[in-house]
């Protein structure tokens, strides 16, 4: 201990990251610090509290090492990366070992697929989320199929590998460019309604289908005008469903804590447009902080 203060004292006057290790060389804690002289030294003094947390901490330390950056913005970014990197046990991580999923439209296909996507960006492929959870993409992606006939195969070319229209040609849920009755001039006029849909232009598209449906009425294709009518009642509700508002109109996180002594729980509410499209739990220990606002700036970091 007395080694380790005394190298805390030779410490630079500078911002940037400091990591306490233990006997086998294993980094315990990651810290960020404007002035690494002051911070790592404070460790050491005798008016820092010596909470059982901390106790704990100093019985470990049995080396540091430090990163100077050139500023504290620098420090926070490479505080959050290494804290990923090497798990310490002293420090509140937020693990997360997947990624969003989003709703996909590969745009460069000849007749484009709406699909469910995790993972790293692809070309050619227009994205709209994050969503919350994956089964608020799959829901969503199955309504929008009881409005707008786009195919449901996974494969970039249409149809099925035995060959033959899927059933969703014959339920009238697909055009069917599998039976090369559809040209890809008219099937992309679907997509692009799907893209007005999810990019926010309801008005445009409900107004369509109102259109559509008094056409079809006028020329006394009955059926055909009650499967418009019930696609305008499928979108509606969808609608219907995504209107917790916020207060004001754009992009928002919102984020909440509880905690007890030994763990904590933050809360995300993710609004976009001013609607909340929905929420996500994150669970971490607590090893070291103590406080609310130690708790939450050490997620946010991170996340």
């Amino acid at each position: 201990m007395d080694e380790l203060k005394r190298k805390a004292a030779f410490l630079p006057d500078s911002p940037g990251v400091y990591l306490f290790k233990d006997s086998e060389g294993r980094v315990i804690y990651v810290g960020k610090a404007g002035s690494l002289r002051r911070r790592v030294s404070s460790y050491f003094s005798s008016r820092e509290p010596d909470h059982p947390r901390l106790a704990l901490l100093r019985n470990r330390m049995a080396d540091l090492e430090f990163i100077v950056t050139s500023n504290e913005v620098e420090a926070l970014i490479l505080e959050a990366n290494l804290i990923k990197r090497f798990h310490p046990p002293y420090n509140i991580e937020y693990r997360d070992d997947k990624s969003y999923p989003y709703l996909a439209i590969f745009i460069e296909d000849e007749f484009p697929r709406v699909m469910f996507l995790r993972g790293q960006r692809r070309k050619g492929v227009l994205y709209y989320g994050p969503f919350a959870h994956a089964g608020a993409v799959r829901e969503t992606i199955e309504t929008l199929r009881k409005i707008f006939p786009f195919r449901s195969c996974r494969g970039r070319e249409p149809g099925k590998d035995r060959g033959g229209p899927c059933l969703d040609y014959h339920l009238k849920r697909c055009l069917g460019p599998c039976t090369g009755q559809v040209s890809p001039e008219e099937y992309r006029k679907v997509i692009n309604s799907v893209r007005e849909f999810l990019e926010g232009d309801h008005d445009k598209v409900i107004t369509e289908l109102e259109r559509k449906m008094r056409e079809e009425a006028s020329r006394q294709e009955f059926e055909m005008a009650a499967r418009t009518r019930d696609k305008l009642t499928s979108l509606r509700r969808m609608l219907e469903k995504q209107q917790a508002q916020s207060t004001r109109d754009g992009d928002q996180d919102v984020f909440s804590l509880y905690h007890n002594e030994l763990d904590a729980c933050v809360t995300g509410l993710f609004i976009r447009g001013g609607r909340m499209l929905g929420k996500r739990d994150f669970l971490m220990g607590l090893p070291l902080e103590e406080t609310e606002g130690d708790i939450l700036s050490s997620f946010l970091e991170q996340y």
